[in-house]
C-alpha cells in the first residue's frame, strides 16, 4: 500500500516510516519527495493504489528532473486508461484486523474526432485496527482518469482525492543501545493516547499531452495542481531521560495547508547527423508552491504554564494525558507563517554516438531559478526574500564493449534543490541546497538481458542541507543547517532472470557521510543491502502459483542524542538494525479469481522503518499475515 513497503527492496531507505520522503546513498536530501509521472509532487502520505511502477534513478539527475537530490530521483508512474475493458476488485485483511478494499475499472468510452477515449477509475477504502495500540490508518482514495488517443497525440487528465487519518509523526523512543524501546510491548511502542492523529486531505488535478512530431521526436507537456491540508491535535514524546526513566510529552495543534502548481514541457528526439546517432533533450519546468503553517502549543499540557507533561517511561499512562481538542486552541501572537516558492528549470542535453556501439559523449546545461519569500509571522507585514539563479552543468562519457554487453561510464553534474519550507531556530529560512557530484561505474548486460548489473563509485558534495532540530516552546518545528556534506561510496544492483520462472533482484550500498569537520551527519547511514526473488510455476498441478520472498537491512544509521538524557552520552548513537524478511505466495485459481498470502517481518525482529529523531522513531510492525482475495472481470 505504501512506497516505504516497496522501495527498500530497491535499495531506498524510508525517512519517516510510511511517508513519502526517502534517502539514497546515505543521506536525506532535505526537500525531496518522489516525482509523480515526472512532475513535482508534495504529498506527505500517499496510497499506491493508482501507481503502476516506480523508477529509481541513482546519481545526480537534477539537470533533467527538478527537485531531485544528488543521491538520485524517484519517479512514480501511474496506471493509465486502457482500450480494452477490464475490471477488478480486491479485499484484504491482516491478522491484527486492518481491512482494505480496492477496485480498478478501465475500458473504452467511445470515439472523439479522429481518436478514441478511454477511462480508468481506481480507488481504495481502508479501515479497522492498526498493529499499534491507539493508532489509526484509515484511508479513502479515488483517482478517476480519462485519456484520448489518436495517431500522433495522447491527452491525459486525472483527478486525485485522498483522505488519511493517521499519526502525524512516528513516536517511538530510541534507547542508548540503539534499539527502539519495546518495554511495554511492540504494539505499545508508539506512545500515543487514543484518538490522537492527523487528517490529511489531498485534492488535485493532473494532466499531460504527448505529441509525436515525427520519426524519433516527441514532446510531452505536463500540468499538476493540488491542495494538501493536514489538521489535528497531536502528541509527541520530545524528551527522554534514560537515567531518570522519564519521557516528556508535548501537545500541539497542526494546521498546515500546501498549495502546488507546476507546468513542464519536454522535447526529446533521436536522429543521425554526419553519420553519428544523436539524441537531443530540451525543456523546462516551472513550479509554484505556497504553504500556510499554524503550529500552536498546548502551554498547559503539564500543568498551568507547563508545556511538557513528564511520565515514567515504563508506565506512561498515555490514556490520561490531557490532550487539548483541535477546536479549543487559542490563537497566539504569531498565528502562523507563510512561505511562497517559485522555481524553474530550463535545460538542454545532447548525446552523440561518436563511435557507433563504442563511444558516447553526453553534455547538458540548465538554468535553475529559485525565488522564495518567507513570512515568519503573517500577522505582521514582514518577509524575507531569498533566491538563487545558478547554471548547472552535466557531462559524461560511456564506453561500450562486446556489443554493449560491457559498458564503462563516467559523469559529473551539479544540482540545486528548492529551500525547505521549515524554518531555522530564529524563524529565518535556510538557503537552497546546492551540490556537485562525480561518478564512475560499470554496466553489464548478458544473455539477451537476462542478467544485468550496475556498480558505481560516487563522490558527492552538497551545501545547504538541513536536519530536524526540534520543536520550540511556541510549537514551531525548526531545522538545523548542516553546512557542507560529503558522500562517498559504492552502490549497485543486479537483476537476473535465471529461468523462465525464476527472477532475482538485489541491491547494495556502502559509503560514508561526513560534514565539513569530518563528523557523522545526523540520520545518515553507512550501508544497505536487499534481495528479492520470485518463482512462478507454469507447468503441472502447481500452474498459476508464484512464491517468493525478500529481505533488506540498513546498517550504520546514526542519530543525534540531543533529545536524550543519560550519563556520558555521545553526540550520536547508532541504530541497531535487524534484517527485515517478507515471504509471499500468489495463486491464480482461474482467469477470474486469485488469492495472495503475505507474511511480513517473518523473523519478528524489532527494527526502525524511519527515524526523524531519537524520540520520533517509526518501529516496524511485528510478524503479521495478510490475506488478499481478488476477482477480475
Amino acid at each position: 500500500y505504501d512506497s516505504s513497503d516497496v522501495l527498500p527492496f530497491a535499495g531506498v531507505v524510508p525517512k519517516y516510516g510510511s511517508g513519502e520522503t526517502f534517502q539514497l546513498r546515505g543521506l536525506i536530501s532535505g526537500a525531496t519527495y518522489p516525482l509523480l509521472d515526472g512532475q513535482i509532487d508534495q504529498s506527505v502520505f500517499s496510497d499506491n493504489v493508482f501507481i503502476d511502477s516506480i523508477d529509481v534513478i541513482r546519481g545526480p539527475a537534477a539537470l533533467l528532473y527538478p527537485n531531485s537530490s544528488l543521491g538520485g530521483v524517484i519517479n512514480k508512474l501511474t496506471r493509465r486508461p486502457q482500450p480494452r475493458a477490464s475490471n477488478s476488485v480486491e479485499f484484504s485483511v491482516t491478522d491484527f484486523g486492518l481491512y482494505r478494499g480496492t477496485f480498478d475499472s478501465t475500458g473504452p468510452v467511445g470515439k472523439l474526432g479522429n481518436g478514441e477515449v478511454d477511462y480508468r477509475v481506481l480507488g481504495a477504502y481502508q479501515r479497522g485496527d492498526s498493529f499499534f495500540n491507539n493508532v489509526k490508518d484509515d484511508r479513502t482514495v479515488i483517482h478517476p482518469e480519462l485519456q484520448w488517443n489518436s495517431k500522433n497525440t495522447t491527452v491525459y487528465v486525472a483527478l486525485d482525492y485522498e483522505k488519511f487519518l493517521r499519526p502525524s509523526n512516528p513516536t517511538g523512543l530510541l534507547q542508548p543501545n540503539g534499539v527502539i524501546f519495546t518495554g511495554l510491548g511492540l504494539d505499545n511502542s508508539l506512545l500515543l493516547p487514543k484518538g490522537v492523529g492527523e487528517t490529511h486531505i489531498l485534492k488535485g488535478v493532473r494532466g499531460s499531452v504527448v505529441q509525436r512530431l515525427g520519426e524519433g521526436w516527441e514532446t510531452v507537456v505536463g500540468v499538476n495542481a493540488d491542495y494538501y491540508h493536514r489538521t489535528g491535535s497531536i502528541v509527541l514524546p520530545l524528551k527522554a531521560d534514560w537515567d531518570a526513566r522519564t519521557v516528556g510529552f508535548y501537545n500541539r495543534l497542526n494546521d498546515i495547508a500546501l498549495y502546488h502548481d507546476s507546468f513542464s514541457i519536454d522535447t526529446n528526439g533521436t536522429y543521425d547527423l554526419f553519420g553519428m546517432k544523436n539524441q537531443t533533450t530540451f525543456g523546462m519546468n516551472i513550479t509554484i508552491q505556497k504553504s500556510v503553517t499554524k503550529l500552536y502549543a498546548n502551554t498547559n499540557f503539564g500543568g498551568p504554564g507547563q508545556t511538557y507533561n513528564y511520565r515514567p517511561i515504563d508506565n506512561p499512562d498515555v490514556a490520561s494525558l490531557p490532550v487539548q481538542p483541535f477546536n479549543s486552541y487559542v490563537v497566539p501572537a504569531n498565528p502562523g507563517s507563510r512561505i511562497r516558492s517559485e522555481f524553474s528549470n530550463f535545460y538542454i542535453q545532447q548525446s552523440i554516438d561518436v563511435l557507433p556501439d563504442r563511444l558516447t559523449l553526453i553534455g547538458g546545461i540548465a538554468r535553475y531559478k529559485d525565488e522564495t519569500t518567507n513570512q515568519a509571522n503573517y500577522a505582521v507585514n514582514s518577509s524575507l526574500n531569498i533566491g538563487d539563479q545558478p547554471i548547472l552543468y552535466r557531462t559524461g562519457v560511456v564506453l561500450h564493449f562486446f556489443k554493449k554487453a560491457l559498458s564503462f561510464y563516467a559523469m559529473q553534474a551539479g544540482n540545486q534543490l528548492p529551500p525547505t519550507t521549515s524554518t531555522l531556530i530564529d524563524g529565518s529560512s535556510a538557503p537552497a541546497a546546492q551540490g556537485k557530484g562525480k561518478e564512475v561505474g560499470v554496466k553489464v548486460s548478458v544473455w539477451d538481458g537476462k542478467l544485468t548489473s550496475t556498480i558505481s563509485y560516487f563522490d558527492l558534495k552538497t551545501t545547504g542541507l538541513t536536519v530536524f532540530g526540534g520543536v520550540l516552546p511556541s510549537g514551531i518545528t525548526y531545522v538545523i543547517p548542516l553546512g557542507s556534506t560529503t558522500q562517498r561510496g559504492f552502490d549497485g544492483d543486479i537483476t537476473a532472470n535465471l529461468t523462465r520462472q525464476w527472477q532475482l533482484i538485489g541491491t547494495f550500498f556502502a559509503g560514508t557521510v561526513h560534514d565539513q569537520a569530518g563528523h557523522p551527519v545526523d540520520d545518515s547511514y553507512r550501508s544497505s543491502v536487499s534481495l528479492l526473488t520470485k518463482y512462478r510455476f507454469i507447468d503441472g498441478g502447481l500452474n498459476g502459483l508464484s512464491i517468493g520472498g525478500g529481505a533488506y537491512q540498513t546498517t550504520g544509521r546514526v542519530t543525534s542524542t540531543s533529545a536524550l538524557t543519560y550519563a556520558n552520552k555521545p553526540a550520536f548513537i547508532t541504530n541497531k538494525a535487524e534484517p527485515v524478511t517478507t515471504i509471499f505466495a500468489n495463486y491464480e485459481i482461474n482467469r477470474n479469481w486469485f488469492v495472495k498470502l503475505q507474511v511480513a517481518n517473518v523473523l519478528n525482529k524489532v527494527y526502525a522503518v524511519g527515524i526523524n529523531s531519537a524520540t520520533l522513531d517509526q518501529p516496524g510492525i511485528g510478524r503479521s499475515v495478510t490475506v488478499h482475495v481478488g476477482y477480475n472481470f
